[in-house]
């Protein structure tokens, strides 16, 4: 999605995302989530799961200046996030024990 905002990608692939226009930005969406027809197919689609997926993110990631930054940095929450399941998952298995 990063590449996508920043039109670093074909337009053919860019259109199938729709930035939000609304006036609000309550919920600080920059891309439109569309509804889906089929539970089985429509939620897991690129079309879907991009514009969520992106959405989750904070904006101080989303707004980050270059892709190298932001590929840094989404690595470094994947590991960090591995890391504290692992940690759970052993302090888990301790109390059981």
């Amino acid at each position: 999605m990063y590449k996508i905002k920043h039109k670093l990608l074909p337009k053919r692939l860019c259109n199938l995302f729709q930035l939000d226009s609304g006036s609000y930005h309550l919920r600080k969406r920059e891309f439109v989530q569309p509804r889906f027809f089929s539970v089985t197919y429509g939620k897991h689609s690129l079309r879907y799961l991009g514009p969520k997926l992106w959405n989750d993110l904070t904006p101080r990631i989303r707004n980050l200046p270059s892709l190298k930054q932001f590929k840094s940095v989404i690595r470094m929450t994947d590991r960090l996030q591995e890391f504290l399941q692992f940690q759970y998952s052993n302090m888990l298995y301790d109390i059981n024990f």
